[in-house]
């Protein structure tokens, strides 16, 4: 995959995860996402590209990889995945499926969940993740999809409340926006939309990620639709309120 004179892209994801490193990021790659026009068309061609992935992200710790976006989507429904082994070495999840739904199964070393278009998916991104996936099947889990900025009017209590909820409750999540999905610089409402998801993770200490998992029901009222806290032996709290 790459034009004459270019880059193959498996002999520069090295290079690409390198230089993430450099700034303490952490890149996933998924294997799948469909629809697949001119691109992967036999079994052996999809087998050859997870194959080569692998390879390339092999003794690099600062990646992960995610077998396939949502294999209840209609694309995905022809790959050989009895065929595509889970990688050794290499921290890795089986694939999600569509908004709410449970991991794919068997799970691998990590589940993934998506709350894209969900009523309040501002509190299931990190909640839902957690009790439909990580406690169900005592694993890890991120929320790999999330609600588009442009969906949500660019609701900025909403991007940092869910970063912040996915901070204390789950192992990560995605923030989702338009120009994020074609790789382009952020500007505008987009750009304040990820500043204000970055501020919202950043306000969870992830240490209490260890601590006991409460729903605080006597915190909710008029504008905040759900709370949350953990807390550690030592007593300390952390406290997330989801507004509406």
């Amino acid at each position: 995959m790459g034009m004459p004179g270019q880059k193959n892209l498996y002999d520069a994801i090295p290079e690409f995860l390198a230089l993430c490193a450099q700034y303490g990021l952490y890149v996933e790659f998924v294997g799948f996402t469909g629809p697949y026009t001119g691109i992967l068309n036999t079994d052996q061609e999809k087998i050859d590209h997870w194959e080569a992935l692998i390879a390339a992200c092999t003794g690099l710790s600062s990646v992960s990889l995610e077998l396939v976006n949502e294999l209840d989507n209609s694309p995905n429904t022809n790959i050989p995945f009895s065929y595509l082994r889970q990688p050794d070495g290499i921290l890795s999840s089986h694939g999600s499926n569509s908004a709410d739904h449970d991991t794919v199964e068997p799970v691998w070393d990590y589940g993934s969940y998506h709350s894209n278009d969900l009523y309040e998916w501002q509190r299931k991104v990190g909640h839902n993740a957690m009790a439909d996936v990580a406690d169900k099947h005592d694993c890890p889990a991120t929320a790999g999809e999330n609600t588009r900025g442009d969906k949500d009017h660019y609701n900025l209590s909403h991007a940092f409340d869910a970063a912040a909820g996915a901070s204390l409750l789950c192992a990560g999540a995605c923030c989702h926006t338009p120009r994020g999905k074609t790789s382009e610089l952020w500007d505008g409402p987009e750009l304040a939309w990820a500043e204000a998801w970055t501020h919202g993770a950043e306000s969870v200490p992830l240490e209490y990620q260890q601590g006991a998992y409460h729903h605080r029901i006597d915190l909710e009222g008029p504008g905040i639709i759900r709370a949350y806290d953990r807390t550690l032996s030592s007593g300390r709290q952390c406290v997330v309120r989801i507004r509406n």
